[in-house]
Protein backbone atom coordinates (compact mmCIF):
# COMPACT_ATOMS: atom_id res chain seq x y z
CA UNK A 1 0.00 0.00 0.00
CA UNK A 2 1.30 3.49 -0.75
CA UNK A 3 2.92 5.93 1.66
CA UNK A 4 2.07 9.58 0.99
CA UNK A 5 4.12 12.32 2.66
CA UNK A 6 2.70 15.85 2.87
CA UNK A 7 4.74 18.86 3.98
CA UNK A 8 5.81 22.41 3.25
CA UNK A 9 9.00 24.48 3.21
CA UNK A 10 7.64 27.72 4.67
CA UNK A 11 5.33 27.51 7.63
CA UNK A 12 2.64 24.88 7.18
CA UNK A 13 0.05 26.50 4.92
CA UNK A 14 -2.65 23.87 4.79
CA UNK A 15 -0.55 20.74 5.34
CA UNK A 16 -2.78 19.25 8.03
CA UNK A 17 -5.91 20.31 6.13
CA UNK A 18 -4.56 18.63 2.99
CA UNK A 19 -3.76 15.45 4.93
CA UNK A 20 -7.28 15.30 6.36
CA UNK A 21 -8.96 16.14 3.05
CA UNK A 22 -6.93 13.48 1.25
CA UNK A 23 -7.72 10.90 3.94
CA UNK A 24 -11.42 11.79 3.89
CA UNK A 25 -11.59 11.21 0.12
CA UNK A 26 -9.21 8.25 -0.15
CA UNK A 27 -11.01 5.18 -1.61
CA UNK A 28 -9.21 2.63 0.59
CA UNK A 29 -8.48 2.17 4.33
CA UNK A 30 -6.17 4.95 5.45
CA UNK A 31 -3.98 5.88 8.42
CA UNK A 32 -2.94 9.49 9.08
CA UNK A 33 0.40 9.74 10.91
CA UNK A 34 1.11 13.15 12.39
CA UNK A 35 4.89 13.66 12.22
CA UNK A 36 5.21 17.42 12.65
CA UNK A 37 8.18 17.98 14.96
CA UNK A 38 6.89 21.44 15.90
CA UNK A 39 3.91 19.81 17.63
CA UNK A 40 0.66 18.23 16.55
CA UNK A 41 -2.71 19.82 15.79
CA UNK A 42 -4.95 16.77 15.48
CA UNK A 43 -5.47 16.14 19.21
CA UNK A 44 -7.20 19.50 19.49
CA UNK A 45 -8.65 19.69 16.00
CA UNK A 46 -10.27 16.24 16.12
CA UNK A 47 -10.92 16.16 19.89
CA UNK A 48 -8.69 13.11 20.43
CA UNK A 49 -7.44 11.43 23.60
CA UNK A 50 -3.98 12.93 24.32
CA UNK A 51 -2.93 9.75 26.16
CA UNK A 52 -2.96 7.70 22.94
CA UNK A 53 -0.76 8.43 19.97
CA UNK A 54 2.87 8.83 18.98
CA UNK A 55 4.01 9.46 22.57
CA UNK A 56 2.42 6.27 23.94
CA UNK A 57 3.74 4.27 20.98
CA UNK A 58 7.26 5.64 21.51
CA UNK A 59 7.07 4.72 25.21
CA UNK A 60 6.00 1.20 24.27
CA UNK A 61 8.96 0.92 21.91
CA UNK A 62 11.35 2.05 24.61
CA UNK A 63 10.13 -0.41 27.25
CA UNK A 64 9.02 -3.29 25.02
CA UNK A 65 11.04 -2.98 21.78
CA UNK A 66 9.89 -6.40 20.56
CA UNK A 67 6.25 -5.29 20.69
CA UNK A 68 5.53 -3.65 17.35
CA UNK A 69 1.77 -3.41 17.85
CA UNK A 70 0.45 -0.09 16.58
CA UNK A 71 -3.33 -0.52 16.87
CA UNK A 72 -3.71 0.33 20.61
CA UNK A 73 -2.22 3.76 19.94
CA UNK A 74 -4.45 4.65 17.00
CA UNK A 75 -7.73 6.53 17.28
CA UNK A 76 -10.53 6.09 14.81
CA UNK A 77 -12.42 9.25 13.93
CA UNK A 78 -15.07 10.14 11.37
CA UNK A 79 -14.13 13.05 9.12
CA UNK A 80 -16.75 14.05 6.54
CA UNK A 81 -18.26 10.68 5.59
CA UNK A 82 -15.13 8.58 6.16
CA UNK A 83 -13.75 6.78 9.20
CA UNK A 84 -9.98 7.23 9.36
CA UNK A 85 -7.33 6.01 11.79
CA UNK A 86 -5.04 8.63 13.31
CA UNK A 87 -1.68 8.42 15.09
CA UNK A 88 -1.57 11.87 16.70
CA UNK A 89 1.56 13.70 17.79
CA UNK A 90 1.84 15.50 21.14
CA UNK A 91 1.02 19.20 21.07
CA UNK A 92 4.33 20.26 22.66
CA UNK A 93 7.27 20.53 20.28
CA UNK A 94 9.88 18.88 22.52
CA UNK A 95 7.74 15.82 23.24
CA UNK A 96 6.55 15.66 19.64
CA UNK A 97 10.09 15.73 18.22
CA UNK A 98 11.32 12.95 20.52
CA UNK A 99 8.25 10.77 20.00
CA UNK A 100 8.18 11.14 16.23
CA UNK A 101 11.87 10.32 15.80
CA UNK A 102 11.49 7.13 17.89
CA UNK A 103 8.29 6.00 16.17
CA UNK A 104 9.44 6.58 12.60
CA UNK A 105 12.74 4.80 13.22
CA UNK A 106 11.21 1.67 14.75
CA UNK A 107 7.67 1.16 13.46
CA UNK A 108 7.33 -0.51 10.01
CA UNK A 109 4.48 1.59 8.67
CA UNK A 110 5.07 0.36 5.13
CA UNK A 111 4.18 -3.15 6.23
CA UNK A 112 0.71 -2.12 7.40
CA UNK A 113 -2.14 -3.20 5.17
CA UNK A 114 -3.37 0.35 4.70
CA UNK A 115 -2.47 3.55 2.91
CA UNK A 116 -0.36 5.75 5.18
CA UNK A 117 -0.57 9.54 4.91
CA UNK A 118 2.23 11.25 6.85
CA UNK A 119 1.86 14.91 7.82
CA UNK A 120 5.42 16.22 8.35
CA UNK A 121 4.45 19.88 8.72
CA UNK A 122 7.28 22.20 7.83
CA UNK A 123 10.34 20.50 6.35
CA UNK A 124 13.05 22.12 8.45
CA UNK A 125 16.80 22.44 7.96
CA UNK A 126 19.07 19.44 8.62
CA UNK A 127 19.40 18.38 12.23
CA UNK A 128 20.61 15.47 14.35
CA UNK A 129 17.27 13.70 14.75
CA UNK A 130 13.76 14.47 13.59
CA UNK A 131 14.44 16.79 10.66
CA UNK A 132 16.85 14.24 9.21
CA UNK A 133 14.20 11.58 9.71
CA UNK A 134 11.59 13.64 7.86
CA UNK A 135 13.99 14.11 4.96
CA UNK A 136 14.33 10.34 4.84
CA UNK A 137 10.53 10.07 4.68
CA UNK A 138 10.63 12.03 1.42
CA UNK A 139 12.98 9.47 -0.10
CA UNK A 140 10.71 6.61 1.05
CA UNK A 141 7.44 8.14 -0.09
CA UNK A 142 5.49 6.79 -3.05
CA UNK A 143 4.03 10.29 -3.38
CA UNK A 144 5.48 13.47 -1.83
CA UNK A 145 3.08 16.42 -1.79
CA UNK A 146 4.57 19.86 -1.15
CA UNK A 147 1.97 22.41 -0.05
CA UNK A 148 2.41 26.14 -0.58
CA UNK A 149 0.44 29.32 -0.50
CA UNK A 150 0.08 30.88 -3.93
CA UNK A 151 1.47 34.23 -2.76
CA UNK A 152 4.74 35.39 -4.36
CA UNK A 153 6.67 35.32 -1.07
CA UNK A 154 5.61 31.73 -0.33
CA UNK A 155 6.41 30.56 -3.85
CA UNK A 156 9.83 32.21 -3.57
CA UNK A 157 10.56 29.98 -0.55
CA UNK A 158 9.43 26.93 -2.52
CA UNK A 159 11.62 27.96 -5.45
CA UNK A 160 14.68 28.29 -3.22
CA UNK A 161 14.18 24.81 -1.74
CA UNK A 162 12.64 23.01 -4.71
CA UNK A 163 15.87 21.55 -6.09
CA UNK A 164 16.84 20.06 -2.72
CA UNK A 165 13.36 18.62 -2.10
CA UNK A 166 13.22 17.20 -5.63
CA UNK A 167 16.61 15.56 -5.10
CA UNK A 168 15.26 13.81 -2.00
CA UNK A 169 11.79 12.94 -3.27
CA UNK A 170 12.58 12.21 -6.91
CA UNK A 171 9.86 11.92 -9.53
CA UNK A 172 7.13 11.34 -6.92
CA UNK A 173 7.12 15.04 -5.96
CA UNK A 174 3.89 16.98 -6.57
CA UNK A 175 2.94 20.57 -5.74
CA UNK A 176 -0.30 21.58 -4.03
CA UNK A 177 -0.77 25.35 -4.32
CA UNK A 178 -3.48 27.27 -2.49
CA UNK A 179 -5.34 29.66 -4.76
CA UNK A 180 -4.65 32.75 -2.65
CA UNK A 181 -2.16 34.36 -5.04
CA UNK A 182 -2.04 35.90 -8.54
CA UNK A 183 -0.74 32.86 -10.46
CA UNK A 184 -2.48 29.96 -12.17
CA UNK A 185 -1.18 26.40 -12.59
CA UNK A 186 0.39 27.06 -16.00
CA UNK A 187 2.38 30.05 -14.71
CA UNK A 188 3.62 28.09 -11.70
CA UNK A 189 4.52 25.10 -13.86
CA UNK A 190 6.55 27.36 -16.16
CA UNK A 191 8.74 28.25 -13.19
CA UNK A 192 9.02 24.86 -11.49
CA UNK A 193 8.61 22.44 -14.41
CA UNK A 194 6.65 20.18 -12.07
CA UNK A 195 4.31 17.81 -13.94
CA UNK A 196 1.80 17.45 -11.13
CA UNK A 197 0.49 20.78 -9.82
CA UNK A 198 -2.86 20.77 -8.05
CA UNK A 199 -4.50 24.12 -7.30
CA UNK A 200 -6.38 24.05 -3.97
CA UNK A 201 -9.35 26.39 -3.53
CA UNK A 202 -8.86 29.00 -0.80
CA UNK A 203 -12.07 27.93 0.90
CA UNK A 204 -12.09 28.77 4.61
CA UNK A 205 -15.63 27.48 5.12
CA UNK A 206 -14.81 24.04 3.69
CA UNK A 207 -11.68 23.79 5.84
CA UNK A 208 -13.86 24.38 8.88
CA UNK A 209 -15.94 21.30 7.98
CA UNK A 210 -12.92 18.97 8.31
CA UNK A 211 -13.37 18.16 11.97
CA UNK A 212 -14.59 15.24 14.06
CA UNK A 213 -18.05 14.13 12.96
CA UNK A 214 -18.15 16.95 10.44
CA UNK A 215 -20.94 17.04 7.86
CA UNK A 216 -20.81 14.94 4.73
CA UNK A 217 -21.22 18.09 2.64
CA UNK A 218 -17.41 18.41 2.44
CA UNK A 219 -17.46 16.16 -0.62
CA UNK A 220 -19.72 18.63 -2.42
CA UNK A 221 -17.51 21.66 -1.82
CA UNK A 222 -14.86 22.91 -4.25
CA UNK A 223 -12.15 21.77 -1.83
CA UNK A 224 -13.70 18.32 -1.50
CA UNK A 225 -14.01 17.88 -5.26
CA UNK A 226 -10.36 18.78 -5.83
CA UNK A 227 -9.18 16.22 -3.27
CA UNK A 228 -11.55 13.58 -4.60
CA UNK A 229 -9.91 13.97 -8.01
CA UNK A 230 -6.43 13.93 -6.49
CA UNK A 231 -7.23 10.82 -4.43
CA UNK A 232 -8.54 8.94 -7.45
CA UNK A 233 -5.46 9.89 -9.47
CA UNK A 234 -2.97 8.82 -6.81
CA UNK A 235 -4.89 5.68 -5.80
CA UNK A 236 -5.13 4.67 -9.45
CA UNK A 237 -1.36 4.48 -9.79
CA UNK A 238 -0.27 0.90 -10.40
CA UNK A 239 1.08 -0.84 -7.30
CA UNK A 240 3.91 -2.08 -9.51
CA UNK A 241 5.04 1.51 -9.81
CA UNK A 242 5.37 2.05 -6.07
CA UNK A 243 8.77 2.12 -4.47
CA UNK A 244 10.31 -1.01 -3.00
CA UNK A 245 11.98 0.44 0.10
CA UNK A 246 12.69 -0.41 3.75
CA UNK A 247 9.66 -0.35 6.03
CA UNK A 248 11.24 1.84 8.74
CA UNK A 249 12.93 5.21 8.40
CA UNK A 250 16.69 5.51 8.79
CA UNK A 251 17.73 9.11 9.56
CA UNK A 252 20.01 10.61 6.92
CA UNK A 253 21.21 14.08 6.09
CA UNK A 254 19.25 15.90 3.38
CA UNK A 255 20.87 16.46 0.02
CA UNK A 256 23.06 19.48 -0.58
CA UNK A 257 21.27 22.39 -2.18
CA UNK A 258 22.07 23.30 -5.75
CA UNK A 259 21.47 26.68 -7.32
CA UNK A 260 17.87 27.60 -6.35
CA UNK A 261 15.18 28.37 -8.84
CA UNK A 262 14.28 32.02 -9.05
CA UNK A 263 10.64 32.95 -8.68
CA UNK A 264 9.43 35.99 -10.54
CA UNK A 265 7.09 38.52 -8.96
CA UNK A 266 4.71 40.91 -10.59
Amino acid sequence: MPMIVIGSVSGAPGVTTSALALAATWPQPVLVVEADASGGDLIVRLDLNPERGAASLAAQQRHFPANGTVAPHLQSVRVADRSIDVLAAPVGSAEAAASIAAVLARVPFRQLNTTVIVDIGRLGPPGPSTSATTWSLLSMADFALLVSSGRPDALAHVAAAYGVVKQAAGECLRLLVVEDGPYDADEINSAFHCPGITMIPHDVRSVGLLHRNGPQTVARTALGRVFQQLSKKLAGTSVDGLRELPSCVAPVSPPVASTPLMWRTR
